[in-house]
């Protein structure tokens, strides 16, 4: 989360991360997930199973508390693993949005206008007033023009916060077919994480937060009358979230979570974190 926000990366499957080879050369992905975890191999009771093509990490321990703190590790080496990529890809522009006098959550984002404001704030105000009496009256919805490593934020406190998009996320995703659910998975997630009360804790258990997260976030999509099968249909097409160690995990919870919904109870909660008011 850093001092003010927290960055809940996604990752970007763009050509410096994803670009496949011929043949039985590993791919890009797998290189990048080979790298991970050789920097996150110093837990003892932890054992690598597999890396897919995909870059995914499947692996097992025996100790649960020292499987939790690898899991944070990957996570971390996956942050920056991405920061470095977005720092590579070249920068959109987007006008300066002038009158925004808000917080925008990091240090150096700027306020923009975009092409894609109106489904911006069509999908955060669908998904708020589904959420509504989770969430402190004070709430604010701005876009900005790159947060490096972040596809979104959240920041703020038990009575206010703000959601900070990414434009150049919204840019890049522009011509997706599944942009509408993407969209709306990105938000809700952000929402979740305040209704949960998480902004007041940013360093308690990373992994476990970005799941509840997730999971509330199903439930609030399926409110808001946005099927979880969308979101599972589109695991693993374009980003995958990183608080899953697999595509098929976050497939079998989200759409686990959204059955929940669809029977109207909310996912159990992973962190002993109370609610924001």
């Amino acid at each position: 989360m850093g001092n003010a926000a927290r960055a809940i990366g996604l990752v970007l499957v763009a050509a410096t991360l994803a670009a496949g080879c011929a043949g039985h050369a590993r791919t890009r992905a797998e290189d990048l997930a080979w790298a991970r975890w050789k920097q996150c191999d110093r837990f003892p009771s932890v054992r690598l199973l597999r890396i897919t093509p995909e870059g995914e990490l499947d692996a097992t321990g025996t100790a649960p508390d020292e499987f939790k703190a690898w899991e944070a590790c990957i996570l971390v080496a996956h942050r920056e693993q991405i920061r470095q990529a977005a720092a590579a890809r070249p920068a959109t522009t987007f006008t300066p949005l002038d009158n925004w006098t808000g917080t925008l959550c990091r240090p150096g984002a700027r306020a923009v206008r975009t092409p894609y404001d109106a489904d911006v704030i069509d999908t955060y105000e669908r998904i708020a007033a589904v959420a509504h009496g989770d969430l402190p009256r004070d709430r604010s919805l701005v876009i900005v023009d790159d947060l490096r490593d972040a596809a979104r934020l959240a920041c703020g406190d038990a009575d206010a916060f703000t959601i900070v998009v990414n434009a150049r996320v919204l840019h890049e995703m522009r011509e997706w077919p599944a942009r509408r659910v993407l969209l709306a998975r990105l938000i809700a997630h952000e929402i979740a994480h305040v209704a949960l009360g998480h902004l007041r804790r940013p360093h308690l258990d990373l992994v476990a937060m970005e799941r509840e997260a997730d999971e509330l976030a199903a439930f609030y999509l399926e409110r808001a009358g946005i099927p979880c099968r969308d979101w599972v249909d589109v695991v693993g097409i374009g980003w995958w979230s990183l608080g899953w160690p697999s595509v098929k995990a976050e497939r079998e919870a989200i759409g686990a979570a959204g059955e929940l919904a669809r029977r109207g109870e909310r996912p159990p909660r992973r962190t002993n974190v109370t609610k924001q008011r």
